[in-house]
């Protein structure tokens, strides 16, 4: 642009290529601070975004975790040995979904983590 401004000085008149590529040039810092503007402000509602979904998520996650813990409580009260087999099914089958919980749990945490929101239990 400094050799634009020289040219300036003389009045010379550029041609229109010239002319047209000192104008862009002078255009480009606008349109990189106005793109900057842009992508910060989706970002900004991305984030809030995704906390909302983080929050529900949570929410139904305790919810499934109630169920669990409900379940869990549960087998102590089972005292028929002859569905001795069924309650083992029962058994392994909400140990998987308790493991399937924890690396939840660390999902979520990992989340918070990036909200830079305190981390749950």
């Amino acid at each position: 642009l400094a050799d634009y401004e020289v040219i300036d000085e003389f009045f010379y008149n550029l041609p229109d290529e010239d002319f047209n590529g000192k104008w862009t040039a002078m255009a480009w810092p606008h349109k990189i601070l106005s793109q900057i503007e842009t992508v910060n402000q989706q970002h900004k509602e991305d984030e809030e975004r995704f906390q909302k979904i983080q929050l529900v998520d949570q929410s139904n996650f305790q919810e499934h975790l109630d169920s669990l813990e409900v379940m869990v409580a549960g087998f102590s009260t089972s005292l028929d040995i002859s569905q001795a087999h069924e309650l083992a099914n029962e058994v392994r089958r909400v140990s998987k979904q308790l493991k399937e919980c924890q690396s939840m749990a660390q999902v979520y945490n990992n989340r918070e983590r990036l909200f830079g929101l305190p981390l749950t239990n």
